[in-house]
């Protein structure tokens, strides 16, 4: 017999699994979130991506000409909260 389903609800975080001392997506400006669920997109399997704003514009925001002038502000931001780690030309 196969193995019964699990829902969505039985996999959802629980209090205790929920990091509270990384500061509410909500806080951050509507761009940074787009583009932090962008990230995830364009990540590999490893969950990284090259970390060239340009290039990051270009496919995140690829009708938004001012975002190649805000997405390095964005990326600064995600890393101040916590929601990306930046090191040797990549995004974690």
């Amino acid at each position: 017999m196969d193995e019964p389903l699990t829902s969505f609800v039985d996999t959802a975080p629980q209090d205790d699994d929920i990091d509270l001392a990384l500061p509410a997506l909500e806080e951050l400006p509507a761009g940074a979130r787009l583009l932090f669920l962008g990230l995830w997109v364009e990540a590999d399997s490893q969950g990284r991506v090259g970390d060239r704003a340009a290039v990051l514009a270009g496919a995140i925001f690829p009708y938004e000409p001012a975002a190649a002038h805000r997405v390095p502000i964005w990326l600064r931001q995600l890393k101040r909260a916590g929601y990306i780690e930046r090191s040797d030309g990549l995004i974690d």
